[in-house]
């Protein structure tokens, strides 16, 4: 029986010997295959066999891919041949990169072709933006979940010998949201299997606040190791022993008072007698009932992105104009943990930035990039080939709201020095210029040999709050 197979085109206006000679597995997706779907780059990728999106802090945020296991940092991601990765980054963050003036999205597992040289372990994801052919006008809108929305505005026109593609593009969110971390009737006891994965190290800490009070005269006690859960909630719980060492033998103690009250594996055994709320400060009792209750609010995780793009192009030629500017604020939970504790994302806590470390929900990133290309093509008998020269420069501003208003506060309670330098704000801003010749040789039928020479030059300024004039720190 015979088949024919549809072909699939590997990159536009390269030849067809190029593509059946070139080995490898490749994966092509069009974006204009799922319009009205309101996919961004991370959803098409998420279709990829072999490819793993992490979205750090949800949509809009930090988002890298890893392909086949790699790491993020092993897999290079191009932009019509150019590379987006930046030496200053340890991956590409492809939620900066949208997907509205794109035709395609190559994805390149394993064998990865010699005009994007590097060394991607992982693979290479090459996403080409639309060729403009004629005359046309496209607007799209849409809304999102979490008071989102997006819309983009696409003019081609003929020009020359070729085409003028004129894009503009927006995507924003307010990203807050109220939810519930587990389930209210779970108990008490499973919830303190989260602190509770290593149950020596927790007994070790018991015994080391022990050997402390014991040096400041308190009477030596007689505690066996605590063996289980069930144990440690019975013994720290009041009445056991463990509890009558630390609070009733010494209650003023500010180590026993410590321990007891204010570390999270204790507030779960203490709660063991429901009357004991009573007894709490007035603060701990409110931290009780957000406890009890599991909900949670989503704040700080608001996002805008406005990206632009002008490209010419024609049998040829190339030559491109793009900027973007990403503004966002950076979810960060109070416990260094990430653990599902409480006060991970309450209205509380973001609402205090002038306070340390609630101050850390403030924190935003700015990006804006700017970039140029210009590049030809050619075909002459079995060769291929083409150059290109590039220019990138991109800002990143990372600061706390309202920071200049937080120093003065935390100077006024003497507790600026505490903070790192770079803590309320700091710059990072790099410029790439770069060029490449690459191109293919068709020898014979069965073989071909591909080449590239490639080049660039970047640099990064640094700057930061009290950099270089930083005393007295911790």
């Amino acid at each position: 029986m015979d088949f024919t197979l549809e072909g699939v085109t590997v990159e536009a206006k390269r030849p067809d010997w190029e593509a059946k000679l070139s080995p490898g597995t490749v994966t092509v997706i069009r974006p204009d295959d799922y319009k009205g779907e309101q996919k961004d780059l991370p959803d098409l990728l998420k279709m990829v066999p072999g490819v793993h999106v992490r979205e750090v802090n949800g949509k809009g945020q930090y988002t890298t891919v890893s392909v086949r296991g790699s790491t993020a940092a092993q897999v290079g991601v191009f932009v019509d041949g150019v590379l987006f990765n930046l030496g200053g980054d340890a991956a590409a963050d492809i939620s900066t990169i949208p997907v509205h003036n794109v035709e395609r999205i190559e994805v390149y597992r394993g064998y990865i072709p010699a005009r994007f040289g590097g060394t991607f372990m992982g693979g290479v994801i090459n996403i080409v933006t639309k060729r403009p052919t004629k005359a046309n006008v496209q607007a799209s809108f849409g809304k999102s979940s979490f008071g989102g929305y997006k819309g983009s505005l696409q003019i081609d026109a003929p020009l020359g010998g070729g085409a003028l593609m004129v894009g503009i593009n927006r995507d924003q969110s307010e990203g807050d949201f109220k939810y519930k971390n587990f389930d209210n009737d779970r108990t008490y006891k499973e919830r303190l299997q989260y602190y509770y994965k290593d149950l020596e190290n927790t007994t070790n800490r018991i015994n080391k606040q022990i050997s402390y009070d014991v040096g400041f005269g308190m009477e030596e006690p007689s505690l066996g190791k605590v063996t289980s859960i069930d144990e440690m909630v019975t013994r720290c719980a009041p009445g056991g022993d463990i509890y009558e060492v630390f609070w009733k033998q010494n209650p003023d103690d500010y180590g026993g008072r410590d321990v007891m009250e204010h570390d999270w594996e204790f507030y779960y055994a203490k709660y063991a007698d429901p009357n004991y709320k009573e007894n709490l400060y007035k603060s701990d009792q409110y931290q009780l009932d957000k406890l009890e209750s599991a909900e949670r609010w989503r704040k700080a995780n608001d996002y805008k992105n406005t990206d632009a793009i002008i490209k010419w192009q024609d049998d040829h030629w190339l030559a491109k104009a793009t900027w973007k500017n990403i503004r966002r604020h950076l979810p960060h939970p109070i416990d260094n943990n990430y653990a599902p504790l409480w006060t991970v994302d309450q209205d509380w806590a973001v609402n205090m930035p002038y306070g340390k470390p609630n101050m850390y929900y403030f924190r935003n990133q700015e990006l804006t990039a700017k970039e140029l290309l210009l590049g030809r093509r050619d075909t002459v008998g079995n060769l291929e080939w083409g150059w290109s020269i590039n220019y990138l420069k991109q800002d990143k501003d990372y600061y706390i709201d309202d920071w200049q208003n937080l120093e003065k506060v935390l100077e006024a309670t003497n507790s600026l020095n505490t903070l790192s330098a770079n803590s309320l704000w700091s710059k990072y801003d790099s410029r790439r210029l770069g060029a490449k010749i690459d191109g293919s040789y068709k020898a014979g039928d069965r073989h071909l040999i591909e080449f590239l020479v490639d080049a660039s030059k970047e640099k990064m300024d640094i700057d930061g709050w009290r950099m270089h004039d930083f005393e007295n720190s911790s």
